[in-house]
């Protein structure tokens, strides 16, 4: 059984863990911090309202995260781990018809083909791309990355509901 629930502090090892991959710099810009300043920050931002986290459970163990991040004009979602089909459709569900939101912005680096290819297969709502500087840690080098943003509101997911949930897999909210 695949269970989607709210992430309790409890999680946080796993959820750090499993994004701590060779490959990450390849899907998220910032650094991954030291896992005690993660959860610190992780604490801090939840705690201001500005950010949630939801886990993916199969089978008891924890195999995937979404995260959504308060930005100026709404909520960004980041999905990470094994079922990516099941989590962007979660990641929907969630904001839509457990939260309540207006509209939800993913925002995918042009590398990341796969998500890009996931996005444009559930007829995301390309708005616009940005150019981004970044470092991935303190004094490092300067680095640029090139996002497409997706958008899609509750009437947009009620049209794609269907299909996207035919991808995923069977899931219970809790």
């Amino acid at each position: 059984m695949h269970i989607v629930r709210r992430a309790m502090e409890a999680d946080f090892r796993r959820i750090y863990d499993i994004q701590n991959v060779p490959f990450r710099d390849k899907v998220f810009l910032e650094p991954l911090l030291s896992f005690d300043r993660f959860v610190n920050e992780t604490r801090e931002r939840m705690d201001a309202g500005v950010e949630q986290f939801f886990v993916l459970e199969s089978e008891g163990t924890v195999s995937g995260f979404i995260r959504f991040l308060k930005k100026g004009n709404g909520w960004e979602a980041l999905t990470w781990g094994r079922w990516i089909n099941t989590l962007a459709y979660a990641a929907s569900v969630l904001a839509f018809e457990k939260l309540g939101f207006d509209k939800l912005i993913f925002s995918v680096r042009l590398e990341n083909e796969r998500v890009l290819r996931l996005y444009s297969k559930f007829n995301g709502r390309r708005t616009n791309m940005e150019l981004l500087t970044y470092r991935q840690y303190e004094f490092g080098p300067i680095k640029t990355a090139n996002l497409q943003h997706f958008e899609l509101t509750p009437e947009e997911f009620l049209e794609r509901a269907e299909s996207m949930r035919k991808d995923a897999l069977k899931i219970v909210f809790e």
